[in-house]
């Protein structure tokens, strides 16, 4: 156990990296620190163990849900045109003729790999191929967020749950995973 100066100290710490780390990712990394707490109260309640490692996951998945329930939200909102803008401008884009290779890149590409056949073309312009990379992008991108955003608000929730608890995380072990 840590006494009552230590646990002082972390729970100082802990504020200060919360409110750091929700500066930096315009607060959603506070979103990891109350998940952390409600993780360790259910855990706590099924008398289980909430780790180092499972503590990390619920911070970054609680990010994670709830950018993708907010993302999902926002494109539920967006007006009925938005989507058909957002092709209409990559249409326009595309349109425009791609600048030439640079000559050392034509010199060492075979001739037939120059071209850009059709197939692949009309592929690329194809509806269900923009709302794929359009759905793929979207995950990447919250995953992103939710890694980064997470990762920042563990360090502060790991000190706060120090601080109400008297204890570090433990680390995980074998029995941890006999149930």
């Amino acid at each position: 156990m840590s006494s009552t100066g230590a646990r002082v100290g972390t729970a100082i710490a802990g504020l200060l990296a919360t409110v750091a780390a929700g500066f930096f990712s315009f607060g959603t990394a506070v979103i990891a620190v109350v998940g952390m707490a409600v993780g360790y109260i259910v855990m706590k309640r099924r008398g289980r163990r909430l780790t180092r490692g499972l503590s990390w996951v619920v911070a970054v998945g609680s990010v994670a849900a709830v950018a993708l329930v907010v993302f999902a939200v926002f494109a539920l909102q967006a007006e009925a045109g938005t989507f058909k803008d957002v092709k209409r401008a990559m249409d326009s884009a595309a349109a425009k003729p791609p600048p030439p290779p640079p000559e050392w890149l034509k010199k060492i590409t075979p001739p037939n790999v120059q071209r850009q056949n059709e197939l692949t073309d009309k592929m690329l312009r194809s509806k269900s191929f923009t709302a794929w990379t359009m759905i793929v992008g979207g995950v990447f991108g919250v995953g992103f967020l939710a890694t980064i955003a997470g990762s920042m608000g563990w360090v502060g929730g790991f000190l706060l749950l120090h601080a109400a608890t008297g204890g570090w995380l433990p680390r995980a072990t074998l029995e941890d995973y006999n149930d």
